[in-house]
């Protein structure tokens, strides 16, 4: 395959014939750059002490045995087989993989490279604006603008968004490659850019509107598609196959999962108005970039003030951008790539419940960022130097004032606890952050303080079956387990295929003393999460307070295979044995069980008994030291 001529005065209009420029000139971008990888660096390479989040990182990481395993031959094939976390990246998983390996599972070495991720993405933004337009200012405004901004911060500082970084750097590799095919017609080239963009949609689907960047970029710089648009166009097909696949692959993890939301509980009107004024609200925060959050609930339908506000804002920019395209064709560039790449993301196709997200402009402020760079840029250098220097000074002010402000929002997410509270500053009515704010103050054991979030949460969206289950669990650990029941009975008929719900309340009836309801939730919660031995501990103290030893007997040794050292285990395990009647082998147990803790009462009085003359009864079997984890 080869490109049409394309010389390089027509592809490359901006390239002037004026005299080289003096060696100051040809530094001073070098040194910008480096000021601005710094003062990108400065921005968020202190995400290297934070922690995970209680926010899709327990599905990313700190709760995926694939990923925790680091490189393994089982994880590689569950890399592309899985539709695990509603998606299929399975390079995403791979790079996970790959931290966990060569630094182990620690968050910080996972933040380290995140941030190092988007560092190379600066200077790739650099490469592939200069490649496009021949600007090295306007590369190092683009550059700048996309390093410091606020709203990337959630694409860096989200462990679990290292899908976003990672896929925006193949994305940009692949623009590059596609440039220097466009002006080589190199085929080697036009396999590499394709090959790069296959990394890129494996890394996020989102991806798929890359093949339209292209054509974009053939109109304005690379002016291919006015010489000759059928090469142009049949050069797609292969791009817009990869698209579709990518796409095809992502429906059917998100339909399998259950995230899609249908058109009866969302109607197309209403998705329509929320990307309606998504679009313009996007565009709101890139301007003002504050009252962030890392979830925004969905409104329903928009008030009609913001819709009509919205389509005002997006048919004037649309005008001024069409009615521009001669003489500021770059104007026309940004703001198609603005639209065209959150498409996938604005709600059109609606996944989840948020309204919209920080992380889904990474990729598509590019196009705005280089509107205005090559803008800026242009007017600077039809001004005289005080000129020029004015609008360096102005540009370089206000890349330091997003640069504060970004750091300021990197600060947000050094835990759960911080990350949810700035949320609910930011955001009215968030049922999602009262609940994994609570969910924090609970693992930090203040419970007391989590249990008017969750009641929050359950009042904002009595559907949310997490909220409810995660009140349930908090009353049960208050010993308030009458009005722990309810909430986790409610949580397990909002969520019947979910196993925490089905442990908790299991847990809780038998401390509630009715050890014979509680048998069939964990039943079902061990059939659902068979390789949890904890939930076999659990199922067969039920069983054994409910008077059934026998039936205790084979979940309790099944428990012992993953806590041979649990001490109120082979305790519970000898009392099972000698309600049988099998005195020697429970004898055998108790021994263990103080063994392993001298001091554990229930073992010592239950050892007493089973080698007394009469076999009379015995002490209560103690903790199973082997409770469910909780949400």
């Amino acid at each position: 395959m080869k490109s049409e001529n394309n010389p390089r005065d027509k592809a490359f209009p901006h390239k002037s014939q004026s005299s080289p420029p003096s060696l100051v000139a040809r530094l001073f971008p070098f040194l910008g750059l480096l000021l601005t990888v710094a003062v990108t660096a400065w921005v968020f390479l202190q995400v290297r002490g934070f922690d995970f989040i209680n926010y899709d990182d327990p599905l990313y990481v700190t709760q995926n045995p694939q990923v925790l395993a680091g490189w393994t031959m089982e994880g590689l094939r569950w890399a592309f087989t899985a539709w695990h976390a509603s998606n299929w990246h399975p390079l995403t998983w791979l790079s996970l993989m790959t931290d966990v390996e060569l630094f182990g599972p620690g968050a910080g070495a996972l933040h380290a490279v995140s941030a190092g991720l988007h560092l190379a993405n600066v200077l790739l933004v650099y490469l592939a604006v200069f490649s496009l337009t021949g600007r090295r200012g306007a590369a190092l405004l683009t550059a700048a603008l996309f390093g410091v901004h606020p709203l990337h911060v959630e694409s860096v500082a989200w462990i679990s968004e290292r899908k976003d970084v990672l896929s925006c750097f193949f994305s940009l590799l692949a623009i590059i490659a596609y440039t220097r095919y466009a002006r080589s017609g190199r085929f080697r080239e036009y396999v590499a850019s394709l090959a790069l963009f296959a990394a890129a949609l494996l890394a996020k689907p989102m991806a798929v509107t890359l093949p339209l960047v292209l054509l974009l970029l053939d109109a304005w710089p690379l002016g291919r598609i006015q010489a000759n648009p059928r090469q142009v166009l049949k050069e797609k097909i292969p791009f817009f196959l990869l698209s579709l696949g990518s796409a095809v692959m992502t429906l059917l993890a998100q339909y399998e999962v259950g995230v899609l939301r249908p058109l009866e509980i969302l109607s197309l009107s209403v998705r329509a108005a929320n990307a309606l004024v998504a679009y313009a609200t996007y565009l709101d925060k890139t301007v003002f970039p504050v009252d962030l959050a890392v979830f925004y609930p969905h409104p329903g339908m928009p008030p009609a003030g913001e819709i009509l506000l919205a389509v005002g804002v997006l048919a004037g920019i649309s005008l001024a951008a069409v009615l521009a395209r001669k003489k500021a064709p770059y104007l026309a560039l940004g703001w198609a790539w603005y639209l065209v790449t959150l498409l996938p993301v604005i709600g059109l196709v609606q996944v989840g419940s948020q309204a919209m997200a920080d992380r889904y402009t990474y990729f598509p402020l590019l196009g705005p960022f280089l509107a205005l760079s090559m803008g800026l840029t242009g007017l600077a250098l039809k001004r005289p130097a005080p000129g020029k220097i004015l609008t360096v000074a102005v540009a370089a002010t206000a890349i330091l004032v997003l640069a504060f402000f970004a750091r300021g929002q990197v600060m947000v997410w050094q835990n759960s606890a911080t990350l949810f509270e700035k949320a609910l500053a930011s955001t009215q009515d968030n049922w999602l952050a009262h609940d994994n704010l609570g969910s924090a103050l609970m693992d930090q054991g203040e419970t007391s303080r989590a249990i008017p979030h969750f009641l929050a949460a359950t009042s904002l969206n009595p559907d949310y079956h997490k909220a409810a289950n995660n009140l349930g669990l908090a009353l049960a650990r208050k010993g308030r387990y009458a009005q722990a029941i309810p909430w986790l009975a409610r949580a397990v008929e909002l969520s019947p295929g979910s196993w925490p719900p089905m442990a908790n309340l299991g847990e809780t009836l038998v401390k509630a003393g009715e050890a014979k309801k509680a048998i069939p939730y964990l039943v079902e919660a061990r059939r659902l999460r068979p390789d949890l031995k904890a939930l076999s501990a659990s199922l067969g103290r039920a069983l054994f307070l409910a008077g059934r030893p026998e039936e205790a007997e084979a979940p309790l040794r099944e428990a012992l295979e993953g806590q041979e050292n649990s001490a109120p285990l082979h305790n519970l395990l000898g009392a099972a044995l000698l309600a049988q009647g099998k005195r020697s082998l429970a004898v055998a147990h108790f021994r263990r069980a103080l063994d392993l803790d001298p001091a554990y009462r229930p073992a010592r009085d239950n050892l007493e008994a089973a080698t007394a003359e009469r076999a009379g009864p015995f002490t209560t079997p103690g903790e199973d030291g082997g409770k469910p984890p909780g949400p």
